[in-house]
């Protein structure tokens, strides 16, 4: 299968954002990854026959540049990934300036610099700043080791997997895939956020990953995955409070495209990686998906203000963040933290990187 891609360092802007210069988006692309793959087709078909979600933009979903969407764009997208049909016509400049001036348009989206690895893994950066960690004795769904709020203060930018690393990604740097979600059973799709790995899994892929690329990967801290979920909000969630919603697995029209957790109404499991729609800062499935392992180990918070904290220099338990597929909607809240010794292996436990700049 072949996919589209824009090179090394990519950064996807609005023509109004920040007064950053516009790169091109791909047509076909329905999801933001900057890429045509089989997720496209798939999200487009579910858009038009399914009911799903609506399109971030539907300009760039239109594959095959005729102004309106159809089935024909997936089909389109999927002669040219699998049987060598012709490339979409030529990207657009930007949101909202189409050269062929059609009325499909797209939402003003966030300006992201992304990098991506020489395995094709896509991180997007987080710039350096300060918030509020943790959530407030007045935030529904609340547990006790959220608090006390205190702000925290990230005085370096750093990159982060704009999406859980993937079974591919994980079985090319370490040779296997320990994934329960893989095989004929579940589409053998090796772009599902790769589980069952334990901390010190995903601690030698960040090893091994550095060694390759001579770059400094590594997880996360909780604060760093916190204040990258957050992106700029104070919200139960990245996206708003959903307090309409009941928290528990009944569906939840804010959220639905926005997590994976056990209300959206699809069949129990992880799911391809990146459907989600982006949190501002360009990151996907921070809410929901699998759990997400942590730098640190576990320690209750203090009151004071804490610079690029990084947690207790031993402990029993690692951090895990952001919830999982089969869990209530109140448990994927940014603030919600968890807990695991470093050996656990879980069907719904994954991991995400960082890069240091």
């Amino acid at each position: 299968m072949r996919t589209a891609a824009y090179g090394t360092v990519l950064v996807l802007a609005s023509a109004t954002a920040r007064g950053a210069a516009a790169e091109p988006f791909l047509r076909g692309d329905t999801n933001r990854s900057a890429q045509l793959d089989i997720a496209d087709p798939i999200k487009l078909f579910g858009v038009l026959f399914l009911g799903d979600g609506g399109l971030y933009c539907p300009d760039a979903a239109d594959a095959d540049d005729t102004g309106s969407l159809d089935i024909t764009d997936g089909i389109y997208a999927l002669s040219f990934l699998f049987t060598g049909g012709r490339a979409p016509p030529a990207p657009f400049p930007a949101p909202g300036e189409d050269p062929t001036g059609d009325a499909l348009g797209c939402e003003d989206g966030p300006a992201c610099e992304t990098f991506v690895t020489s395995l094709g893994m896509r991180l997007v950066r987080v710039p350096p700043g300060s918030f509020l960690m943790g959530s407030p004795e007045s935030e529904r769904g609340r547990w006790y080791v959220e608090g006390p709020v205190h702000r925290v203060r990230i005085t370096r930018g750093f990159y982060l997997g704009a999406t859980e690393v993937t079974q591919g990604q994980f079985e090319r740097v370490m040779g296997f895939n320990p994934s329960h979600f893989q095989g004929p059973e579940h589409g053998d799709d090796l772009e599902r956020p790769v589980e069952r790995v334990s901390w010190d899994d995903a601690a030698e892929f960040c090893r091994r990953l550095s060694e390759l690329e001579g770059r400094t990967y590594r997880l996360p801290t909780e604060a760093e995955w916190e204040y990258a979920c957050r992106a700029g909000t104070s919200t139960r969630f990245s996206f708003g409070d959903a307090l309409g919603c009941d928290d528990e697995c009944a569906p939840c029209p804010e959220a639905e495209e926005r997590l994976w957790w056990c209300g959206d109404g699809e069949p129990a499991g992880t799911k391809h990686a990146g459907l989600t729609r982006p949190n501002a800062w360009c990151l996907q499935d921070m809410h929901g998906s699998v759990w997400e392992w942590c730098l640190d180990w576990t320690e209750r918070y203090s009151p004071g203000e804490a610079t690029d904290p990084a947690g207790p220099p031993t402990g029993e338990e690692k951090v895990i963040r952001g919830g999982y597929f089969g869990i209530a909607l109140r448990n994927c809240r940014s603030a919600m933290r968890g807990d695991l010794s470093t050996e656990h292996r879980l069907e719904l436990l994954g991991f995400r990187v960082a890069l240091e700049e």
